[in-house]
């Protein structure tokens, strides 16, 4: 399996599959579950058009998965272009360490909620599921800001990858 970077169409694409399956994404913008694949591969250059990315979002909300994952990144990508602003740049120790205090918050959490003995999330209630996915909400802002501050302290010019840091 190929590692997708976060905060890219691929990784967005991808989360759509892994929720809705190859299938059905395919059965979705009435194309072949290779295409789906292709869309998902970093290295590939074929992507959906505007129409598919729509009706994938849209069956993925409906379907009760939360926010758009390719109107996100659209989003999130368009807000890095329009205010390019190196006064805004994050701290990468700060955002490194809240993200390591946010590991360590949902870490204590799931300590302090499961029984002792039980690793089924079937011991968990409602409520403490409904922290937990905060304090995972939580975390991914926090790792976003972290990328954030990766690419901007490193000058990248497109998304993250260990060959690019290696070589600087």
């Amino acid at each position: 399996m190929k590692l997708r970077t976060p905060g890219t169409l691929s990784a967005a694409i991808n989360e759509i599959k892994n929720k809705l399956s190859e299938e059905k994404c395919a059965e979705i913008v009435d194309r072949s579950e290779s295409l789906i694949r292709k869309w998902t591969d970093p290295d590939d250059p074929a992507l959906p058009n505007l129409r598919q990315s729509l009706m994938l979002d849209s069956v993925y909300v409906k379907a009760g998965f939360g926010e758009p994952p390719i109107q996100t990144w659209y989003t999130e990508r368009l807000e890095k272009v329009v205010s390019d602003n190196p006064k805004k740049s994050v701290n990468i120790v700060m955002s490194t360490l809240h993200a390591q205090a946010a590991i360590g918050q949902i870490a204590s959490a799931i300590a302090q909620f499961t029984e002792e003995g039980s690793e089924d999330q079937s011991s968990l209630s409602a409520n403490e599921r409904a922290v937990l996915l905060s304090m995972i909400e939580t975390l991914s802002f926090e790792l976003d800001r972290l990328e954030v501050s990766l690419e901007t302290n490193m000058g990248l010019p497109g998304p993250l990858s260990f060959s690019n840091i290696l070589n600087k």
